[in-house]
């Protein structure tokens, strides 16, 4: 049994572990409303902030775009829009300085070496990766598919899927606080 005196300490030393921000990225549950440590992706056509989130749909994992206001998420699949309210993780971190976006193509993506490569789902066992692009006065988030079959960003724009070779990718950097 611990000494009465090494109560307050012990309280003290949890009270700052609680305190610490957590490393790097990781997702929460988002219920409609965008938690302060979202990170944002860009903006809509109204200058609004844009957010990353995921969700399952037909065993895949999906990137979805999610907006500042509205408390639904949008995602392509099967050359289709599809509209989400619940099931939905929102991309988060308290280091925002740590992510960069790099100009890319589908050719080159498999070899940017800057960092990580913030994966955002999953395709046919294959990882998928965050991407965005600037787009008809807007940016738009969706997911990049790296694999044999086909390669590209692939988006939702006014109902339909959309897909670029030409793009950004979200790159996570674990190993300075400065950005690349």
């Amino acid at each position: 049994m611990l000494p009465f005196q090494l109560l307050p300490l012990l309280i003290f030393i949890t009270f700052i572990n609680c305190q610490r921000k957590p490393e790097g990225y990781y997702w929460k549950d988002y219920a409609g409303l965008i938690p302060d440590d979202a990170y944002q992706a860009g903006l809509d056509h109204n200058g609004r902030p844009i957010f990353i989130g995921q969700t399952i749909h037909a065993d895949y994992l999906v990137t979805v775009k999610l907006y500042h206001t509205g408390g639904k998420g949008y995602y392509p699949f099967g050359n289709k829009q599809h509209a989400i309210e619940r099931q939905i993780k929102v991309l988060c971190t308290m280091q925002p300085e740590r992510f960069i976006w790099v100009q890319t193509t589908s050719d080159s993506v498999a070899y940017i070496a800057d960092g990580r490569l913030v994966i955002g789902g999953s395709d046919r066992n294959n990882p998928t990766y965050i991407g965005r692009l600037f787009y008809k006065l807007q940016t738009t988030v969706g997911t990049i598919i790296a694999d044999e079959r086909k390669w590209g960003l692939y988006f939702i724009h006014d109902g339909e899927e959309m897909s670029f070779k030409t793009f950004e990718v979200l790159v996570y950097n674990y190993f300075t606080r400065q950005p690349l």
